[in-house]
Protein backbone atom coordinates (compact mmCIF):
# COMPACT_ATOMS: atom_id res chain seq x y z
CA UNK A 1 0.00 0.00 0.00
CA UNK A 2 2.53 2.24 1.14
CA UNK A 3 4.35 1.70 -2.33
CA UNK A 4 1.50 2.15 -4.30
CA UNK A 5 1.18 5.56 -2.36
CA UNK A 6 4.52 6.50 -3.37
CA UNK A 7 4.25 5.40 -7.08
CA UNK A 8 0.96 8.13 -7.09
CA UNK A 9 2.15 10.84 -5.49
CA UNK A 10 5.47 10.54 -7.83
CA UNK A 11 3.24 10.21 -10.69
CA UNK A 12 1.14 13.04 -9.63
CA UNK A 13 4.01 15.38 -9.47
CA UNK A 14 5.22 14.68 -12.31
CA UNK A 15 2.25 15.34 -14.35
CA UNK A 16 1.39 18.47 -12.40
CA UNK A 17 5.78 19.34 -13.89
CA UNK A 18 4.56 18.63 -17.18
CA UNK A 19 1.44 20.06 -17.65
CA UNK A 20 2.95 23.18 -16.45
CA UNK A 21 5.03 22.74 -19.68
CA UNK A 22 8.69 23.50 -19.99
CA UNK A 23 10.00 27.11 -21.19
CA UNK A 24 12.83 27.94 -23.16
CA UNK A 25 14.59 30.29 -21.22
CA UNK A 26 14.23 26.94 -18.29
CA UNK A 27 15.82 24.87 -21.03
CA UNK A 28 18.68 27.13 -21.89
CA UNK A 29 19.31 27.94 -18.70
CA UNK A 30 20.29 24.11 -17.98
CA UNK A 31 21.93 23.45 -20.97
CA UNK A 32 19.84 20.08 -20.72
CA UNK A 33 17.54 20.02 -23.01
CA UNK A 34 15.97 21.72 -26.53
CA UNK A 35 12.39 21.38 -25.42
CA UNK A 36 10.34 19.65 -27.88
CA UNK A 37 7.06 21.17 -26.23
CA UNK A 38 8.30 24.21 -26.96
CA UNK A 39 6.21 23.96 -30.03
CA UNK A 40 2.92 24.12 -27.71
CA UNK A 41 0.46 22.92 -29.82
CA UNK A 42 0.79 19.38 -31.92
CA UNK A 43 -1.80 18.75 -34.79
CA UNK A 44 -2.98 15.54 -35.47
CA UNK A 45 -4.65 15.63 -38.15
CA UNK A 46 -6.77 18.30 -39.75
CA UNK A 47 -9.00 20.38 -37.60
CA UNK A 48 -7.35 18.74 -34.43
CA UNK A 49 -4.80 20.73 -32.27
CA UNK A 50 -3.89 19.88 -28.57
CA UNK A 51 -1.44 20.51 -25.74
CA UNK A 52 1.21 18.72 -26.07
CA UNK A 53 1.91 18.97 -22.25
CA UNK A 54 -1.20 18.12 -21.45
CA UNK A 55 -1.25 15.14 -23.43
CA UNK A 56 2.07 14.02 -22.17
CA UNK A 57 0.64 14.73 -18.38
CA UNK A 58 -2.11 12.67 -18.66
CA UNK A 59 -0.36 9.90 -20.63
CA UNK A 60 1.93 9.60 -17.73
CA UNK A 61 -0.48 8.46 -15.70
CA UNK A 62 -1.53 5.60 -17.64
CA UNK A 63 2.29 4.20 -17.70
CA UNK A 64 3.12 1.06 -15.77
CA UNK A 65 4.92 1.09 -12.78
CA UNK A 66 8.37 -0.22 -14.70
CA UNK A 67 8.14 2.81 -16.82
CA UNK A 68 7.33 5.14 -14.61
CA UNK A 69 10.78 3.77 -12.97
CA UNK A 70 12.74 3.98 -16.20
CA UNK A 71 11.14 7.58 -16.85
CA UNK A 72 12.45 8.88 -13.07
CA UNK A 73 15.48 7.12 -14.08
CA UNK A 74 15.86 9.30 -17.25
CA UNK A 75 16.16 6.08 -19.06
CA UNK A 76 12.87 7.07 -21.06
CA UNK A 77 12.71 10.61 -22.53
CA UNK A 78 10.03 12.81 -20.37
CA UNK A 79 7.97 12.68 -24.01
CA UNK A 80 8.02 8.74 -23.63
CA UNK A 81 4.26 9.23 -22.00
CA UNK A 82 2.51 10.85 -25.38
CA UNK A 83 4.53 9.01 -27.95
CA UNK A 84 3.17 5.83 -25.83
CA UNK A 85 -0.09 6.85 -26.13
CA UNK A 86 -0.05 7.74 -29.70
CA UNK A 87 1.48 4.17 -30.56
CA UNK A 88 -1.56 2.38 -29.13
CA UNK A 89 -4.09 4.56 -30.87
CA UNK A 90 -5.17 6.43 -28.21
CA UNK A 91 -7.14 9.30 -28.10
CA UNK A 92 -6.82 11.24 -29.68
CA UNK A 93 -4.73 9.42 -31.63
CA UNK A 94 -7.13 7.26 -33.13
CA UNK A 95 -7.87 5.69 -36.27
CA UNK A 96 -5.25 6.90 -39.34
CA UNK A 97 -3.80 9.25 -36.26
CA UNK A 98 -2.40 6.39 -34.48
CA UNK A 99 -0.50 3.49 -34.37
CA UNK A 100 3.55 2.78 -34.23
CA UNK A 101 4.38 4.87 -37.72
CA UNK A 102 2.34 7.93 -36.50
CA UNK A 103 4.33 8.07 -33.02
CA UNK A 104 7.51 8.09 -34.63
CA UNK A 105 6.41 11.00 -37.35
CA UNK A 106 5.07 12.84 -33.43
CA UNK A 107 8.65 12.41 -32.14
CA UNK A 108 10.42 13.80 -35.21
CA UNK A 109 7.39 17.26 -35.08
CA UNK A 110 9.47 17.53 -31.32
CA UNK A 111 12.67 17.86 -33.29
CA UNK A 112 11.70 20.24 -36.52
CA UNK A 113 15.14 21.15 -37.46
CA UNK A 114 15.84 17.69 -38.43
CA UNK A 115 13.93 18.36 -41.69
CA UNK A 116 13.30 14.63 -42.22
CA UNK A 117 16.63 13.58 -42.29
CA UNK A 118 16.44 11.02 -39.11
CA UNK A 119 17.61 7.88 -38.14
CA UNK A 120 15.71 4.81 -39.14
CA UNK A 121 14.30 4.13 -36.23
CA UNK A 122 13.76 7.04 -34.66
CA UNK A 123 10.81 7.96 -32.48
CA UNK A 124 10.03 4.62 -31.80
CA UNK A 125 8.78 4.43 -28.14
CA UNK A 126 8.77 0.18 -28.43
CA UNK A 127 12.37 0.55 -29.18
CA UNK A 128 12.96 3.40 -26.00
CA UNK A 129 11.35 0.91 -23.88
CA UNK A 130 12.82 -2.56 -25.19
CA UNK A 131 16.49 -0.68 -24.39
CA UNK A 132 15.39 0.40 -20.79
CA UNK A 133 14.94 -3.18 -19.75
CA UNK A 134 17.64 -4.50 -21.11
CA UNK A 135 20.18 -1.69 -19.88
CA UNK A 136 18.39 -0.84 -16.43
CA UNK A 137 20.74 -2.67 -14.74
CA UNK A 138 23.80 -1.84 -15.90
CA UNK A 139 25.39 0.75 -13.63
CA UNK A 140 28.36 2.19 -16.02
CA UNK A 141 25.60 2.35 -18.76
CA UNK A 142 23.36 4.18 -17.11
CA UNK A 143 25.78 6.58 -16.16
CA UNK A 144 26.39 7.21 -19.31
CA UNK A 145 23.56 7.73 -20.21
CA UNK A 146 22.25 9.92 -17.71
CA UNK A 147 25.41 12.06 -17.78
CA UNK A 148 24.94 13.12 -21.29
CA UNK A 149 24.39 17.17 -21.54
CA UNK A 150 23.58 19.01 -24.85
CA UNK A 151 26.94 19.36 -26.50
CA UNK A 152 28.75 16.58 -25.54
CA UNK A 153 30.65 14.41 -27.59
CA UNK A 154 30.35 10.41 -27.84
CA UNK A 155 32.81 8.36 -29.32
CA UNK A 156 32.32 4.73 -30.32
CA UNK A 157 35.13 1.70 -30.93
CA UNK A 158 35.39 -2.21 -30.79
CA UNK A 159 35.12 -3.69 -28.10
CA UNK A 160 38.17 -6.61 -28.67
CA UNK A 161 41.57 -5.92 -29.51
CA UNK A 162 40.99 -7.97 -33.19
CA UNK A 163 38.21 -6.11 -33.94
CA UNK A 164 40.20 -3.08 -33.77
CA UNK A 165 42.72 -4.35 -35.69
CA UNK A 166 40.13 -5.36 -38.52
CA UNK A 167 38.07 -2.17 -38.59
CA UNK A 168 38.65 -0.13 -41.16
CA UNK A 169 38.64 3.26 -39.54
CA UNK A 170 40.69 2.29 -36.85
CA UNK A 171 43.36 0.59 -39.37
CA UNK A 172 44.05 4.16 -41.03
CA UNK A 173 43.85 6.41 -38.31
CA UNK A 174 45.36 3.85 -35.96
CA UNK A 175 43.59 4.86 -32.80
CA UNK A 176 40.77 2.44 -31.06
CA UNK A 177 37.15 4.61 -32.02
CA UNK A 178 35.36 5.06 -35.34
CA UNK A 179 32.91 7.10 -35.03
CA UNK A 180 31.85 10.50 -33.54
CA UNK A 181 28.52 11.98 -32.41
CA UNK A 182 27.04 15.45 -31.05
CA UNK A 183 24.38 15.19 -28.37
CA UNK A 184 21.73 17.58 -28.95
CA UNK A 185 19.07 16.94 -26.29
CA UNK A 186 19.14 14.74 -22.79
CA UNK A 187 18.44 13.18 -20.69
CA UNK A 188 18.53 10.28 -22.96
CA UNK A 189 20.63 12.09 -25.48
CA UNK A 190 19.55 12.63 -29.09
CA UNK A 191 22.49 12.82 -30.90
CA UNK A 192 23.54 14.75 -34.70
CA UNK A 193 25.86 12.07 -36.91
CA UNK A 194 27.12 12.16 -39.84
CA UNK A 195 27.12 8.68 -41.04
CA UNK A 196 28.36 6.78 -43.86
CA UNK A 197 31.42 3.76 -43.13
CA UNK A 198 30.10 2.55 -40.19
CA UNK A 199 26.41 2.51 -41.19
CA UNK A 200 24.40 -0.67 -42.45
CA UNK A 201 24.44 -1.29 -45.70
CA UNK A 202 20.48 -1.77 -45.76
CA UNK A 203 19.66 1.64 -43.81
CA UNK A 204 18.72 4.02 -46.28
CA UNK A 205 18.76 6.76 -43.61
CA UNK A 206 22.41 6.68 -43.92
CA UNK A 207 25.56 8.90 -46.38
CA UNK A 208 24.42 11.95 -44.43
CA UNK A 209 24.39 14.00 -41.48
CA UNK A 210 21.03 12.85 -39.42
CA UNK A 211 19.30 12.99 -36.16
CA UNK A 212 19.54 9.68 -34.21
CA UNK A 213 19.02 8.61 -30.96
CA UNK A 214 20.80 6.79 -27.76
CA UNK A 215 18.46 3.27 -28.18
CA UNK A 216 20.09 2.88 -31.85
CA UNK A 217 23.27 3.82 -31.10
CA UNK A 218 24.49 2.46 -27.41
CA UNK A 219 24.41 -1.38 -26.71
CA UNK A 220 26.91 -3.95 -26.04
CA UNK A 221 28.93 -3.99 -28.92
CA UNK A 222 30.60 -1.00 -28.85
CA UNK A 223 33.22 0.93 -25.87
CA UNK A 224 31.90 4.31 -25.48
CA UNK A 225 33.82 7.48 -24.87
CA UNK A 226 31.53 10.81 -23.42
CA UNK A 227 33.58 14.14 -23.40
CA UNK A 228 32.94 17.61 -22.65
CA UNK A 229 34.71 20.14 -24.65
CA UNK A 230 33.38 23.01 -22.57
CA UNK A 231 34.16 21.18 -18.92
CA UNK A 232 35.56 23.27 -16.57
CA UNK A 233 34.33 27.24 -18.31
CA UNK A 234 32.00 29.42 -16.95
CA UNK A 235 27.81 28.55 -17.59
CA UNK A 236 27.08 31.60 -19.52
CA UNK A 237 30.54 30.73 -21.69
CA UNK A 238 30.01 27.14 -22.14
CA UNK A 239 26.30 27.94 -23.22
CA UNK A 240 26.96 30.44 -25.80
CA UNK A 241 29.67 27.65 -27.59
CA UNK A 242 27.29 24.90 -27.19
CA UNK A 243 24.23 26.84 -28.62
CA UNK A 244 27.03 28.42 -31.70
CA UNK A 245 28.35 24.61 -32.35
CA UNK A 246 25.02 22.63 -32.50
CA UNK A 247 23.60 25.77 -34.62
CA UNK A 248 26.02 24.94 -36.79
CA UNK A 249 25.89 21.25 -36.79
CA UNK A 250 21.95 21.19 -37.22
CA UNK A 251 22.74 23.65 -40.48
CA UNK A 252 24.56 20.53 -41.92
CA UNK A 253 21.47 18.38 -41.55
CA UNK A 254 20.95 16.41 -44.81
CA UNK A 255 24.15 16.99 -46.66
CA UNK A 256 26.34 13.81 -47.89
CA UNK A 257 28.30 11.85 -46.41
CA UNK A 258 32.39 12.93 -46.71
CA UNK A 259 34.19 10.14 -48.16
CA UNK A 260 37.07 12.09 -49.06
CA UNK A 261 37.82 12.73 -45.34
CA UNK A 262 39.38 16.10 -46.20
CA UNK A 263 38.27 19.35 -43.89
CA UNK A 264 39.32 21.47 -46.42
CA UNK A 265 36.52 20.99 -49.09
CA UNK A 266 34.75 23.33 -47.25
CA UNK A 267 31.46 22.52 -45.98
CA UNK A 268 29.30 20.65 -49.07
CA UNK A 269 30.11 16.83 -46.98
CA UNK A 270 31.25 15.61 -43.62
CA UNK A 271 32.58 12.32 -42.25
CA UNK A 272 31.39 11.78 -38.64
CA UNK A 273 34.59 13.60 -36.56
CA UNK A 274 35.08 16.44 -39.21
CA UNK A 275 31.63 17.48 -38.31
CA UNK A 276 31.95 17.25 -34.63
CA UNK A 277 35.04 19.33 -35.04
CA UNK A 278 34.32 21.64 -36.95
CA UNK A 279 31.28 22.47 -35.42
CA UNK A 280 32.79 23.91 -32.07
CA UNK A 281 35.72 25.03 -34.19
CA UNK A 282 34.29 26.96 -37.10
CA UNK A 283 30.50 27.28 -35.75
CA UNK A 284 31.35 28.39 -32.22
CA UNK A 285 35.16 29.36 -32.51
CA UNK A 286 36.30 27.60 -29.86
CA UNK A 287 39.58 27.63 -29.10
CA UNK A 288 40.37 24.83 -26.71
CA UNK A 289 42.10 21.75 -27.87
CA UNK A 290 39.37 19.59 -28.64
CA UNK A 291 41.36 17.24 -31.51
CA UNK A 292 45.20 16.11 -30.32
CA UNK A 293 46.78 15.26 -32.87
CA UNK A 294 49.76 12.28 -33.01
CA UNK A 295 52.07 11.41 -35.86
CA UNK A 296 51.76 7.56 -35.04
CA UNK A 297 47.97 7.65 -35.89
CA UNK A 298 48.12 9.89 -38.81
CA UNK A 299 51.42 7.81 -40.98
CA UNK A 300 48.82 6.03 -42.89
CA UNK A 301 46.77 9.01 -43.62
CA UNK A 302 49.72 10.49 -44.45
CA UNK A 303 51.31 8.46 -46.59
CA UNK A 304 48.20 8.06 -48.27
CA UNK A 305 48.03 11.81 -49.41
CA UNK A 306 51.31 11.73 -50.83
CA UNK A 307 50.50 8.44 -53.17
CA UNK A 308 47.34 11.01 -54.08
CA UNK A 309 48.98 14.34 -54.77
CA UNK A 310 51.86 12.55 -56.64
CA UNK A 311 49.28 10.72 -58.53
CA UNK A 312 47.98 14.45 -59.75
CA UNK A 313 44.10 13.66 -59.83
CA UNK A 314 42.29 15.45 -62.43
CA UNK A 315 39.87 16.06 -59.02
CA UNK A 316 41.81 15.07 -55.78
CA UNK A 317 38.55 15.09 -53.76
CA UNK A 318 36.67 13.11 -56.12
CA UNK A 319 39.35 10.29 -56.30
CA UNK A 320 40.32 10.63 -52.66
CA UNK A 321 36.05 9.43 -52.27
CA UNK A 322 36.60 6.62 -54.96
CA UNK A 323 40.03 5.70 -53.33
CA UNK A 324 38.57 5.45 -49.68
CA UNK A 325 35.22 3.48 -50.67
CA UNK A 326 37.53 1.29 -52.27
CA UNK A 327 39.87 0.59 -49.15
CA UNK A 328 36.33 0.31 -47.46
CA UNK A 329 35.06 -2.95 -49.19
CA UNK A 330 38.77 -4.30 -49.74
CA UNK A 331 39.16 -3.93 -46.18
CA UNK A 332 35.93 -6.21 -46.10
CA UNK A 333 36.95 -8.48 -48.37
CA UNK A 334 40.57 -8.12 -49.29
CA UNK A 335 41.86 -9.57 -52.69
CA UNK A 336 44.98 -8.37 -54.55
CA UNK A 337 43.64 -8.87 -58.06
CA UNK A 338 40.92 -6.62 -57.38
CA UNK A 339 43.48 -3.77 -56.07
CA UNK A 340 45.25 -4.51 -59.01
CA UNK A 341 42.33 -4.03 -61.32
CA UNK A 342 41.16 -0.79 -59.40
CA UNK A 343 44.80 0.47 -59.98
CA UNK A 344 44.75 -0.04 -63.64
CA UNK A 345 41.26 0.86 -64.04
CA UNK A 346 39.83 3.73 -61.86
CA UNK A 347 43.37 5.23 -60.96
CA UNK A 348 45.18 5.21 -64.09
CA UNK A 349 42.24 6.76 -66.01
CA UNK A 350 42.01 9.41 -63.02
CA UNK A 351 44.84 11.18 -62.64
CA UNK A 352 47.03 13.14 -65.13
CA UNK A 353 50.49 11.45 -64.07
CA UNK A 354 49.25 7.97 -64.16
CA UNK A 355 47.28 8.80 -67.74
CA UNK A 356 50.34 9.82 -69.71
CA UNK A 357 52.75 7.69 -68.77
CA UNK A 358 50.42 4.58 -69.91
CA UNK A 359 47.81 6.19 -72.26
CA UNK A 360 45.20 4.31 -73.31
CA UNK A 361 44.31 0.00 -73.31
CA UNK A 362 47.58 -0.33 -74.69
CA UNK A 363 49.24 1.08 -71.71
CA UNK A 364 47.19 0.10 -69.30
CA UNK A 365 47.90 -3.57 -70.85
CA UNK A 366 51.60 -2.84 -70.28
CA UNK A 367 51.15 -1.67 -66.67
CA UNK A 368 49.50 -4.78 -65.86
CA UNK A 369 51.80 -7.27 -67.32
CA UNK A 370 54.57 -5.54 -64.69
CA UNK A 371 51.99 -6.10 -61.93
CA UNK A 372 51.31 -9.60 -62.82
CA UNK A 373 55.15 -10.25 -62.75
CA UNK A 374 55.11 -8.68 -59.11
CA UNK A 375 52.68 -10.65 -58.34
CA UNK A 376 54.34 -14.49 -59.98
CA UNK A 377 57.55 -12.84 -57.65
CA UNK A 378 59.40 -12.38 -61.01
CA UNK A 379 59.31 -8.52 -60.63
CA UNK A 380 62.42 -8.71 -58.28
CA UNK A 381 64.78 -11.61 -58.99
CA UNK A 382 67.88 -8.88 -58.67
CA UNK A 383 67.02 -8.30 -55.13
CA UNK A 384 65.54 -11.83 -54.18
CA UNK A 385 69.27 -13.46 -55.37
CA UNK A 386 70.97 -10.57 -53.60
CA UNK A 387 69.15 -10.88 -50.76
CA UNK A 388 69.77 -14.32 -50.91
CA UNK A 389 73.19 -14.40 -50.99
CA UNK A 390 74.07 -11.61 -48.17
CA UNK A 391 72.14 -13.99 -46.10
CA UNK A 392 73.83 -16.85 -47.27
CA UNK A 393 77.40 -15.10 -46.45
CA UNK A 394 75.97 -13.94 -43.02
CA UNK A 395 74.59 -16.96 -41.60
CA UNK A 396 78.61 -18.97 -42.79
CA UNK A 397 80.26 -16.41 -40.92
CA UNK A 398 81.86 -14.37 -43.12
CA UNK A 399 81.20 -10.68 -42.10
CA UNK A 400 82.59 -11.65 -38.80
CA UNK A 401 86.93 -11.56 -40.08
CA UNK A 402 89.27 -9.69 -38.53
CA UNK A 403 91.20 -6.81 -39.56
CA UNK A 404 88.09 -4.77 -40.79
CA UNK A 405 87.57 -7.08 -43.65
CA UNK A 406 84.35 -8.42 -42.52
CA UNK A 407 82.71 -4.99 -42.36
CA UNK A 408 83.74 -4.56 -45.92
CA UNK A 409 82.57 -7.78 -47.11
CA UNK A 410 79.33 -6.99 -45.03
CA UNK A 411 79.31 -2.81 -46.79
CA UNK A 412 79.66 -4.30 -50.07
CA UNK A 413 76.91 -7.11 -49.91
CA UNK A 414 74.24 -4.85 -48.33
CA UNK A 415 75.55 -2.19 -51.65
CA UNK A 416 74.97 -5.13 -54.17
CA UNK A 417 70.98 -5.84 -52.29
CA UNK A 418 70.48 -2.01 -52.40
CA UNK A 419 71.64 -1.52 -56.45
CA UNK A 420 69.85 -4.85 -57.33
CA UNK A 421 67.10 -3.23 -55.95
CA UNK A 422 67.15 -0.12 -57.77
CA UNK A 423 68.14 -2.13 -61.02
CA UNK A 424 64.44 -3.75 -60.52
CA UNK A 425 62.47 -0.85 -59.93
CA UNK A 426 63.98 0.88 -63.35
CA UNK A 427 63.76 -2.52 -65.38
CA UNK A 428 59.57 -2.74 -64.30
CA UNK A 429 59.48 1.06 -65.11
CA UNK A 430 60.93 0.64 -68.63
CA UNK A 431 58.91 -2.69 -69.07
CA UNK A 432 55.73 -0.25 -69.37
CA UNK A 433 56.74 1.48 -72.38
CA UNK A 434 56.65 4.87 -70.97
CA UNK A 435 58.95 7.69 -72.43
CA UNK A 436 62.07 8.81 -70.84
CA UNK A 437 60.44 11.98 -69.59
CA UNK A 438 57.13 10.08 -68.45
CA UNK A 439 59.45 7.52 -66.78
CA UNK A 440 61.22 10.24 -64.97
CA UNK A 441 57.62 11.60 -63.71
CA UNK A 442 56.67 8.62 -62.81
CA UNK A 443 59.46 7.97 -59.99
CA UNK A 444 59.33 11.30 -59.11
CA UNK A 445 56.12 11.48 -58.35
CA UNK A 446 54.63 7.93 -57.71
CA UNK A 447 57.35 5.54 -57.08
CA UNK A 448 59.23 7.94 -54.80
CA UNK A 449 56.05 8.86 -52.41
CA UNK A 450 54.90 5.45 -52.45
CA UNK A 451 58.16 3.62 -51.74
CA UNK A 452 58.98 6.18 -49.33
CA UNK A 453 55.63 4.80 -47.67
CA UNK A 454 56.01 1.58 -48.34
CA UNK A 455 56.39 0.62 -44.86
CA UNK A 456 53.52 2.21 -43.85
CA UNK A 457 51.31 0.62 -46.32
CA UNK A 458 53.29 -2.43 -45.65
CA UNK A 459 52.57 -2.78 -41.88
CA UNK A 460 48.49 -2.20 -43.34
CA UNK A 461 48.84 -5.41 -45.85
CA UNK A 462 51.07 -7.39 -43.32
CA UNK A 463 49.00 -6.93 -40.91
CA UNK A 464 46.10 -7.74 -42.67
CA UNK A 465 47.82 -10.88 -44.08
CA UNK A 466 48.48 -11.54 -40.20
CA UNK A 467 45.15 -11.75 -39.34
CA UNK A 468 44.21 -14.04 -42.31
CA UNK A 469 42.43 -11.53 -44.21
CA UNK A 470 44.14 -11.76 -47.33
CA UNK A 471 46.43 -14.38 -48.82
CA UNK A 472 49.28 -12.98 -50.51
CA UNK A 473 50.84 -13.76 -53.28
CA UNK A 474 54.93 -14.88 -53.11
CA UNK A 475 55.67 -11.51 -55.22
CA UNK A 476 53.68 -9.12 -53.27
CA UNK A 477 55.82 -11.01 -50.16
CA UNK A 478 58.55 -10.59 -52.11
CA UNK A 479 57.94 -6.33 -51.54
CA UNK A 480 56.98 -7.08 -48.09
CA UNK A 481 60.28 -8.52 -47.50
CA UNK A 482 61.77 -5.46 -49.68
CA UNK A 483 59.97 -2.91 -47.08
CA UNK A 484 61.45 -4.68 -44.01
CA UNK A 485 64.80 -4.71 -45.36
CA UNK A 486 64.58 -1.04 -46.70
CA UNK A 487 62.84 0.41 -43.34
CA UNK A 488 65.48 -1.35 -41.22
CA UNK A 489 68.49 -0.16 -43.25
CA UNK A 490 67.35 3.76 -44.26
CA UNK A 491 69.21 5.31 -41.77
CA UNK A 492 72.40 2.93 -42.11
CA UNK A 493 72.21 3.36 -45.72
CA UNK A 494 72.73 7.43 -45.43
CA UNK A 495 76.54 6.20 -44.46
CA UNK A 496 77.26 4.41 -47.74
CA UNK A 497 80.00 5.71 -49.61
CA UNK A 498 78.72 7.21 -53.46
CA UNK A 499 75.01 5.81 -53.51
CA UNK A 500 73.94 5.92 -49.77
CA UNK A 501 72.64 9.56 -49.93
CA UNK A 502 70.67 8.82 -53.32
CA UNK A 503 69.36 4.76 -52.59
CA UNK A 504 68.43 6.07 -48.61
CA UNK A 505 66.14 8.62 -50.45
CA UNK A 506 64.43 6.06 -52.04
CA UNK A 507 64.14 3.51 -49.68
CA UNK A 508 61.24 2.53 -48.24
CA UNK A 509 59.98 4.13 -45.23
CA UNK A 510 56.81 5.08 -42.89
CA UNK A 511 54.63 8.60 -42.64
CA UNK A 512 55.99 8.76 -39.40
CA UNK A 513 56.91 11.93 -37.92
CA UNK A 514 53.86 14.10 -39.85
CA UNK A 515 50.94 14.98 -39.09
CA UNK A 516 47.81 15.29 -41.12
CA UNK A 517 45.89 18.49 -40.35
CA UNK A 518 43.17 18.42 -43.08
CA UNK A 519 41.52 15.43 -41.21
CA UNK A 520 40.11 15.11 -37.82
CA UNK A 521 39.84 11.40 -36.44
CA UNK A 522 37.54 10.33 -33.75
CA UNK A 523 40.70 9.46 -31.66
CA UNK A 524 41.81 12.86 -32.52
CA UNK A 525 38.84 13.36 -30.03
CA UNK A 526 39.96 11.06 -27.12
CA UNK A 527 41.22 14.01 -25.04
CA UNK A 528 38.98 16.92 -25.47
CA UNK A 529 38.21 17.28 -22.19
CA UNK A 530 41.07 15.98 -19.71
CA UNK A 531 38.98 16.93 -16.50
CA UNK A 532 35.83 15.12 -17.86
CA UNK A 533 35.82 11.75 -19.62
CA UNK A 534 33.39 8.57 -18.77
CA UNK A 535 34.08 5.44 -20.30
CA UNK A 536 32.17 2.66 -21.20
CA UNK A 537 32.80 -0.83 -20.14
Amino acid sequence: MKKSFSRLLNTAALAMFLAAGFSTNAAAQTNQQNNPFQVNNVYISAGKSFDISQLNASATIELSEEEQKFLDMQLLPYYYPVLKRCAEGKEPFTGKDGGLTAAKNLCKSFYPQGKGHYSRDFGNPVRMLDWAKRWHKDEKMVKMVTSTKRGDIFLNGPKAKQEIDKNFICLMTKGPYYHATMVVDSVPPIIIEAVGITANKSDTTSDKVRMSTWYEEMGGWCNYRLVRPTHGLPASQANTIIEKAIGYAEAQLGKPYDYSFSNSDGDRAFYCSELVSKAYFDGAGFKGNIAQKDPERDKIIVALHSVIDGLEPKNKYQLADKVMNFAIAYSHSPDINKLQEFIINDLVPDCKTLDRAFPGPEGRAKLNKVFNKIKSNEGFKSFTAANKSYEDDKKAGKFNAGWGIGKLRELKSKANVGLSLLKDIDRLGKETGASRKDLTMVVMKIFIPVYQNLGTFGEVLGGMDKTDQVNLPEGVKTVLKIVDWGVSKRESVKNWPVIGSTLAKLMPGNGDGKIFTDLTSPSDLAQASPGFTIDYP
